[in-house]
């Protein structure tokens, strides 16, 4: 009988066998890894750079790009993408400490100049030797302009390194003999049944890459669909534009001139509609004038530079959107554009972010501070207030104490110690710098008042943004800080009094732009407060609060705060019973925290991003699919107070986009520029267990039924262990429980 092998090895074989293994595994491993690097490169650094030419469009918006450059001609294409490359080699020898974002933008640069010029030229050696010195000069230029317009101007170069780079390499060409044009293409290869105005739309779609076909045009109209619908939208109303201010004026609508200058209009249309400056109804009226405007300008161009026989190229785009993007810097105060702040996004992005702040957070620019009293004050004049507050001091607050039936003072009230204001601490509502003290006027007997010193004893803390706080009416020989202190929040300044113009022991509250006494009043909003009614204490994020509220500051509670904080490396595993408690799946939510210090929750292929100061947590913005847990937890813990109070209530309005189909959510979008809402709003109250349990339970009002998502429910109960973290969350639709979900090890 033949031998059979063992069944039980030797340990030595056994080892070596292991050790073979081993060794198989690392380098199916690295293999996997040079696979992975190699995508990941692919789409980070040769993708990207297609999708930034429409400012910004995602990896599988770019394939349709890359493939409308092949369209034309191999030439032009492969030129492209060989100065892409050489570009992003170059910035990282030269730039080595250059960021991802500003290779892609080098390279986006060279790939224009490549596709232009392989577009011009036959392609040869020559003309691989020109288009590599070009790229090396245009990264050289690019970053040398792209320091110094950052440093002096603060506005984006876009693509003028590559108007710049093909005007130099044309310069260049005419000394070199062994350059010759490129043969036109007698007819197409691929061909659509288009009419001359459709079709000549989709060729200035395609001149953005360089590229003169219908069929190229329309992969790049396929892109920006794919990515952004008012994106496709604004391109379209800026091209039209420029056509019809030809026929207003009558000029021609088709030919090779106007491919050359008409792609301008629909990149500046969509710059100034909706990528640099917030969609809106008034930035569709921009983008149509600014459409109009790069036609002409582009038209006055080409005549300007005939001479030289040298095109437009995005000239015309270049100058406009960088004009605009100076006067909206330079202006004073708002107006209907409104820039985008931080990095630019999709329109519908954008305008998402700016609608999303103003529903749920202070305006941008407003001066925030805190209360300057503790315990609780009544509001007895708010802001544009029937006694004094009017005119230029309108924006002020004046605050009182009463006791539980509603009294201010104690007897009669003849005397200014019956007050229960009188002699109370007043606090720095902000960090800042002591810049006036007055502290020697004589308070008032009740019903009198100081006309020549109005604003009596007082203090001015200048803060950071150049604003300043005004505290008036102090008791004599009460403040105990002096001119060019520094002070924090919270610190005692003095105390209340019947100084100056004070018929009662009251705080006088303003913000102004000086140090001066009396200054003109500036618009504020007092921070993380408690608004007191008679059955519950509702928590306001920021506010201005109006005559006859009823005010206390926000007392925090450590516990609760390091319950939401998700420390960065922390990892929360997730058991979920989901919809009728079904076979149970799991979810884990990891916390991340990037250079800039911006906390991120993630789990599976979704991210919370999340605000956490000393006083609340708050969930900035949720992008994911809407079945995950995450998902719902972006909604019931959108807006958390660390109040140390029972029973506090607040109100919040949490993004409801994630939650909708795709075509409810695009629809949504497009109608957001009108008035369309993308808000949920919600009621939360926070709670104590008999266990020490923190309960947060958040009401979710159900939208109307154009905006029903299937996933949100009406109630979200999450339960939370002081000083740990969430143990559970549960969903309800109506009493019916259909999301349970508790934390394991």
């Amino acid at each position: 009988m033949p031998q059979r092998y063992p069944t039980v090895l030797p340990a030595a074989a056994e080892s070596q066998l292991d050790m073979g293994s081993a060794r198989v595994a690392i380098a199916e491993n690295v293999r996997n890894n040079r696979v992975l690097a190699a995508m990941r490169w692919l789409g980070d650094e040769v993708l990207a750079v297609y999708g930034l030419v429409l400012f910004g469009a995602p990896l599988h918006a770019s394939v349709l790009l890359l493939a409308a450059t092949w369209v034309a001609g191999v030439p032009s294409a492969a030129l492209g993408l060989l100065s892409l490359l050489l570009a992003q080699g170059l910035a990282r020898v030269l730039l080595p400490n250059s960021s991802v974002s500003e290779r892609n933008w080098l390279a986006c640069n060279a790939l224009l100049t490549g596709l232009y010029l392989g577009a011009l030229y036959a392609p040869n050696l020559t003309l691989l030797a020109l288009a590599a010195m070009v790229t090396l000069a245009g990264v050289l230029l690019a970053a040398a302009l792209r320091s110094l317009v950052d440093r002096y101007l603060g506005i984006p170069l876009l693509s003028l390194p590559f108007v710049v780079a093909s005007w130099g390499a044309l310069l260049l060409a005419r000394h070199f003999p062994g350059l010759p044009l490129a043969k036109a293409a007698l007819a197409e290869p691929l061909s659509l049944p288009l009419s001359d105005g459709p079709r000549e739309i989709l060729r200035l779609l395609a001149a953005i890459f360089m590229q003169n076909s219908a069929v190229a045009g329309l992969l790049v109209g396929l892109a920006w669909l794919l990515w952004s619908r008012w994106s496709l939208i604004l391109a379209l109303l800026g091209i039209l534009s420029g056509q019809a201010i030809l026929a207003l004026l009558g000029g021609t609508h088709t030919g090779t001139e106007l491919a050359h200058v008409g792609f301008n209009a629909a990149l500046v249309a969509v710059a100034c509609g909706g990528v640099f400056v917030v969609l809106s109804k008034s930035s569709l009226i921009a983008a149509c004038l600014a459409g109009a405007l790069a036609t002409l300008l582009g038209i006055a161009l080409q005549g300007a530079l005939l001479p030289l026989n040298l095109p437009v190229l995005a000239a015309p785009f270049v100058l406009l959107t960088q004009g605009l993007l100076l006067a909206l810097h330079g202006r004073l105060g708002s107006g209907p554009l409104q820039l985008v702040l931080g990095p630019p996004l999709r329109p519908e992005d954008n305008l998402h972010q700016v609608l999303q702040s103003a529903r749920r957070y202070p305006p941008v620019g407003m001066p925030l501070l805190y209360l300057p009293v503790l315990g609780r004050w009544r509001v007895t004049q708010g802001p544009r207030g029937a006694l004094t507050h009017q005119g230029q001091w309108a924006h002020a607050w004046d605050f009182e104490v009463e006791n539980d039936q509603g009294e201010r003072f104690r007897g009669e009230g003849q005397a200014v110690q019956d007050f229960y204001a009188w002699g109370a601490p007043v606090v720095a509502p902000g960090d800042g710098r002591v810049v006036r003290v007055i502290n020697h006027l004589e308070d008032q007997e009740i019903g009198h008042v100081d006309l020549a010193h109005n604003w009596g004893n007082m203090v001015v803390v200048a803060h950071s943004g150049g604003v300043f706080s005004a505290l008036s009416h102090l008791q004599q020989g009460s403040i105990g800080v002096h001119e060019g202190q520094t002070v924090v929040r919270g610190e005692v300044l003095g105390r209340v009094g019947n100084s100056g113009r004070s018929p009662v022991p009251h705080l006088h509250v303003q913000v102004q732009a000086s140090a001066e006494v009396g200054a003109p009043t500036l618009p504020a909003q007092f921070l993380h407060f408690l608004q007191i009614a008679v059955d519950e204490q509702s928590y306001q994020t920021c506010g201005s609060p109006q005559t006859g509220a009823l005010l206390q500051s926000l007392a925090t509670q450590s516990s609760t705060a390091r319950a939401f904080a998700f420390a960065p490396g922390t990892q929360i595993h997730w058991l979920i019973h989901g919809q009728q408690l079904g076979p149970p799946r799991r979810e884990t939510w990891s916390s991340e925290l990037d250079a800039l210090g911006r906390r991120t929750l993630k789990s599976n292929g979704a991210a919370a991003s999340i605000y956490i100061d000393d006083s609340y947590a708050t969930v900035l913005d949720y992008t994911g699919p809407a079945d995950t847990l995450l998902a719902m937890y972006a909604v019931a813990a959108a807006r958390v107070p660390f109040a140390a109070a029972d029973g506090v209530t607040w109100h919040d309005s949490p993004s409801i986009l994630a939650h909708l189909s795709k075509p409810v959510r695009i629809l949504l979008e497009l109608l957001m520029p009108f008035g369309a809402q993308t808000g949920v709003p919600t009621h939360s109250r926070l709670m104590q267990g008999s266990d020490g349990t923190l309960v947060l339970e958040t009401k979710i009002r159900r939208p109307h039924r154009l905006m029903r998502a299937k996933q949100l429910p009406d109630r979200l109960q999450l339960l939370v262990q002081p000083g740990v973290g969430p143990t559970a969350l549960r969903a309800y639709r109506g009493d019916l429980l259909c999301l349970d979900a508790e934390v394991t090890l």
